[in-house]
């Protein structure tokens, strides 16, 4: 286990001793802080449903689902949970998650939280919902969520093995009662005259005259290019039939169908001295791209969902329970061309250095600009494909009260779950025999032309896994002194069996079998209305199957957060925030390491630390003006001093800004900008050989609402900046999207 410092320690009393001294001192002044009105309390929320704008003002929204696994107000957790809201999500109107995401403090191109990997699918309303492929990740269309929750840190008494910086929550659309369709298009435009245009469609409404039945119905097409020349498509189909037999009973069938195809190459290296390729690479260059498009990932998901929940008193407590079935399958196939860099030519003919060819690999960049290169070709090596296929089902029961002990309200939630799942990688890799490829043009040769046909799986690339997990949980949020303090505590107990056998060896390696106890502990209290302060102490066990490139045993990845903070919600929501310092610890953490020639394996570091600040804000000071904002400043290192790849140390931080026109010949429009700064401490690789620049962005939208239209006009990258988005070494790394512009038009009646 991690060993609590002496500096958490004095970390934990200080704050608990702020804490009771804030929750006394009001109560022996009597009525310096009056007591927190009837017409305050929340109402009623449902436990285990959110609906539209319940709770939200602005991008503002006071409760969540994946704080607790239930629906409850933020201000009475102890978790950092930001919520993005369906009125933040029309505006921000974007592609995919991570388009939203990035105004959230902590996260860094989409997939990573507080300096840790995490899965943009992994949770929906409150529970494991796993989209993943082997090795891509389906790609929720927008039109599927109500809501973005990111609970931030450890989480495992909710939601068992996860990833470590914390659980991306999708609420998802329910049927509702009022019939509503809307229809829409847009059409994505890149500065270099790429696109895409997509199609979508939501609709809901009652199927008979005493709404007993419901159904929603969601749908997307998205077809077109990447800004770097690769396909871009995904088709979305989702159906839910909601049955009411009685009044606090509901069941319900969802059924999920997607298809992505999408080319998304690691499209820009550096130099021999890791110098970036910004000004001499071309800035949409055909990297990877050739006949027929023929690096793509391509992933189909199918997902299959049974629930009901019931709403019932005993003994005059009030209680809902939760039964919830899913089926999910996943089928994906990537196909990568993997380089180390680029050779630079002349006249058609290699320029040398000494008897090698200038290449970036012994080469600056200035040094070839210098010899008089004409042509940049790519280095390639060879394709891997790699394909995956995985199932999973899963049972999960919940069960929640509302009950009253003497001077205590508890919201007690117990909760179990049995899944088992079966998954089978094989990836394999031919190589690259004939001449390089040009980056300045796509070429159209097919791959029986250029591989030498002789696909090679090295160790522990061809598995099949089965894995067994069960659960059981009690959680209590207790709520003293009329609700000005609460008392919040959970433990969970997990055990699994992962067997995996090698197809390549026909050998079965043994079995491994696990059991956790998770505890997660913290305290709320709230010294004037409006006004929580908290403290958390969560962890994390992620059992791991299978064995790394040496056929070594991967070890369990252990984490603790240790975190305090203060939540804000003023002004009748007009001003909602978090702010929190955390100290999060890692065992077993993974660090990929590259090679030369592009091969990849997992080391594990004893320790890593991860800790900072953070802050996120969301007010509406009029009904004019709408804010959003959020900043962070963090340090994550490896217990050796490395900072962890990909991250922004230090200060990074983003802001939306929405004007709307309420009256007057201006009525229904709404003018907005975004800006995101990331700073320029990014480590570039695992051993810090390089850092990446850091940039802005800067975007504007306009929105004219009237008569059930609605038209958007939104514009990102404005200064058109060339960037990294990501890495994960110097000859792998992704460049953000250039200028492009949207235009999107929908009708709802």
């Amino acid at each position: 286990m991690i060993t609590l410092s002496f500096t958490r320690l004095h970390l934990r009393s200080a704050f608990l001793a702020c804490l009771l001294s804030a929750w006394v001192a009001p109560l022996l002044a009597q009525n310096t802080t009056p007591a927190i009105s009837e017409e305050e309390e929340p109402v009623k929320l449902d436990k285990f449903v959110v609906v539209g704008e319940q709770g939200t003002r602005g991008y503002a929204t006071t409760n969540a689902l994946g704080g607790t696994r239930i629906n409850a107000p933020i201000a009475d957790t102890p978790f950092s949970v930001i919520s993005l809201n369906q009125e933040f999500l029309k505006d921000i109107n974007p592609t995919n998650f991570a388009d939203a995401l990035r105004f959230i403090s902590g996260m860094t191109n989409g997939n990573s939280l507080r300096g840790m990997d995490i899965s943009m699918i992994g949770s929906r309303d409150g529970i494991d919902d796993n989209l993943a492929g082997i090795f891509g990740n389906t790609r929720p269309d927008p039109i599927e969520v109500e809501r973005i929750e990111v609970i931030k840190g450890p989480a495992g008494a909710m939601y068992g093995a996860h990833n470590f910086g914390g659980v991306i929550n999708r609420v998802s659309k329910r049927p509702l009662e009022v019939q509503r369709t809307e229809l829409g298009l847009e059409y994505t435009l890149y500065n270099d005259s790429e696109g895409f245009y997509r199609a979508f469609l939501d609709t809901t409404g009652p199927i008979d005259a005493d709404k007993k039945f419901l159904y929603r119905v969601l749908a997307a097409y998205q077809d077109g290019t990447t800004y770097s020349h690769g396909l871009n498509g995904r088709q979305t189909l989702i159906g839910t039939l909601e049955w009411r037999p009685a009044k606090g009973t509901t069941l319900w069938l969802r059924v999920r169908d997607s298809s992505d195809r999408v080319y998304g190459p690691l499209d820009l290296w550096t130099d021999s001295q890791r110098n970036m390729p910004f000004g001499f690479l071309p800035r949409n260059a055909y990297v990877g791209n050739f006949y027929n498009d023929d690096s793509t990932d391509n992933l189909k998901a199918q997902a299959f969902e049974l629930g009901a929940t019931h709403a019932f008193n005993l003994f005059g407590q009030s209680w809902d329970a939760r039964l919830l079935a899913r089926y999910n399958e996943v089928e994906d196939t990537r196909r990568a061309y993997i380089s180390s860099g680029s050779q630079f030519f002349k006249n058609g003919a290699p320029l040398m250095v000494g008897t090698a060819i200038m290449s970036t690999a012994n080469t600056t960049w200035l040094q070839a600009k210098a010899a008089g290169y004409d042509d940049i070709r790519e280095n390639i090596l060879r394709r891997d494909t790699r394909n995956g296929e995985s199932e999973s089902y899963s049972l999960n029961f919940d069960l929640t009260g509302d009950i009253i002990l003497g001077p205590t309200k508890h919201t007690l939630l117990l909760y179990a779950g049995k899944s088992e799942g079966e998954s089978e990688q094989h990836r394999f890799r031919e190589n690259w025999i004939a001449p390089k490829p040009s980056v300045f043009t796509k070429t159209s040769v097919p791959p029986s032309q250029v591989l030498d046909g002789k696909p090679q799986t090295l160790a522990n690339e061809w598995t099949t896994t089965n894995s067994e997990r069960d659960y059981f949980a009690v959680q209590d949020n207790i709520g003293l002194l009329r609700n000005r303090l609460n008392v919040v505590g959970a433990l969970r107990y997990d055990s699994g069996t992962t067997r995996v056998f090698d197809n390549r060896l026909n050998v079965r390696l043994p079995a491994e079998k696990t059991t956790h106890w998770t505890p997660t502990y913290g305290i709320v209290g709230k010294p004037a209305a409006g006004v929580s302060l908290f403290y958390l102490h969560s962890e994390t066990f992620q059992p791991q199957g299978g064995v790394n490139q040496a056929g070594d045993r991967l070890r369990p990845l252990i984490g603790e957060n240790d975190e305090v903070g203060v939540k804000l919600d003023l002004f009748r929501n007009r001003l909602v925030a978090t702010g929190s310092y955390f100290n999060m610890e890692q065992e077993n953490a993974f660090l990929k390491v590259i090679y030369p020639d592009g091969s990849f394996d997992y080391k594990q570091t004893p320790l890593s630390v991860h800790k900072g600040w953070e802050m996120d804000l969301a007010a509406q000071p009029t009904d004019n003006v709408t804010l959003l904002a959020s900043y962070q400043w963090i340090d994550a290192r490896t217990e050796s001093g490395l900072a962890v790849r990909n991250v922004p140390q230090g200060s990074s931080y983003s802001a939306v800004a929405k004007y709307s026109f309420l009256d007057g010949l201006l009525k229904g429009l709404d003018l907005g900008l975004t800006y995101n700064h990331i700073n320029d401490s990014r480590a570039g690789d695992a051993t810090n050989q390089f850092f990446l620049p850091g940039y802005d962005l800067i975007g504007a939208f306009a929105t004219y609402q009237k008569k059930g239209w609605r038209i958007q006009f939104r514009v990102e990258n404005m200064t058109d900046e060339w960037y990294v988005a990501g890495t994960v070494a110097q000859q792998f790394m992704t460049g953000g999207p250039p200028l492009n512009s949207k235009l999107t038009i929908s009708r709802t009646f």
